[in-house]
């Protein structure tokens, strides 16, 4: 699986950064907290459930 993350500053252009992922799970939210335990320390996103029930872990996804 490929993330690619766009990082925003309000001070700074919008960069882009690009994560390959070795699939185990079948959840984006479990990617997302992978690249952040052993990627990026600095990847900050916000969930609830886990379970795609409240909706505070939506995303856009492909697009």
């Amino acid at each position: 699986m490929k993330i690619k993350i766009v990082r925003f500053d309000i001070n700074k252009q919008p960069q882009q950064k690009e994560f390959e992922y070795e699939v185990s799970h079948s959840r984006l939210l479990d990617a997302l907290h992978e690249i952040k335990t052993k990627q990026d320390n600095s990847l900050t996103f916000r969930q609830g459930c886990g379970s795609g029930v409240c909706g505070s872990c939506a995303v856009r996804v492909n697009g």
